[in-house]
């Protein structure tokens, strides 16, 4: 029997099971996929040195539920075969495993014979100024290569003396004007900082964090600069940027 659950659902999940600081190959899990065409199956390997819980997810490529396809507890199993695919389409695999207290995720995208994707709608390019002497002809190659794989490229070099303020000025603009559908931020840009938290719970670090979703957002208008103060803080911030006033 498959379960369905939003996508939202199936992350925050994952997100609510504990987790403690440990190296990176030990959070991630290594999908490997191998696709049978004539059946058609999708075949998906992965390492499970102990016996651990895992969940193994799928949903069709962008839609909103995922199914739970393989959940097992105390389970050495390190491999799946799917076989309800369907040659043409693209699906999205994800899994979690729990060995003791260390979780590990990970994700496979594995088109089935797939359509090429030949217009994937318009993109924004933000270049540093600074990089477009020493790095001219791979920035050549980075337009040609989006160009090349169905992109409409709008092309900004962002000068030294640019703000957060008119980055997103720029984002807006090319958004009204086409309807672009991606931002790409290459080198060292403006960066906006919001909010007021500690996302690693040292308290010198409660304050504004780098968020690049502020360039994203072009229609809300919900973003301000009045409701947080963090000059009071009892342990001084670890970094100025951290400190968040109104007004500034």
């Amino acid at each position: 029997m498959k379960f369905s659950i939003t996508c939202l659902s199936a992350f925050m999940l994952l997100a609510a099971m504990p987790s403690f600081s440990q190296n990176t190959k030990s959070t991630v899990v290594e999908l490997t996929t191998l696709v049978n065409v004539a059946t058609p199956s999708v075949t998906l390997t992965w390492q499970n040195p102990n016996p651990s819980y895992f969940v193994l997810y799928r949903r069709e490529k962008d839609a909103v539920d995922w199914f739970i396809l393989l959940e097992a507890i105390n389970s050495t199993t390190s491999t799946f075969t799917d076989t309800q695919v369907a040659v043409g389409q693209t699906y999205e695999y994800g899994i979690l495993r729990q060995i003791g207290n260390v979780n590990a995720y990970g994700f496979a995208l594995v088109p089935i014979e797939a359509p090429v994707v030949d217009e994937r709608g318009d993109l924004s390019v933000f270049v540093e100024e600074a990089l477009t002497s020493p790095l001219s002809m791979e920035l050549e190659r980075l337009l040609k290569d989006l160009v090349g794989d169905g992109w409409d490229v709008q092309w900004h070099i962002v000068p030294t003396t640019a703000t957060v303020a008119s980055v997103k000025s720029q984002v807006v603009a090319d958004y009204t004007a086409n309807g672009t559908d991606d931002v790409l931020l290459f080198g060292d840009l403006p960066i906006p900082y919001s909010g007021n938290a500690a996302w690693d719970g040292h308290d010198e670090h409660q304050g504004a964090w780098p968020s690049d979703a502020y360039y994203g957002d072009v229609d809300s208008g919900a973003w301000t600069d009045s409701d947080v103060n963090t000059n009071a803080n009892v342990i001084p911030p670890a970094r100025p940027q951290t400190i968040n006033t109104p007004g500034d």
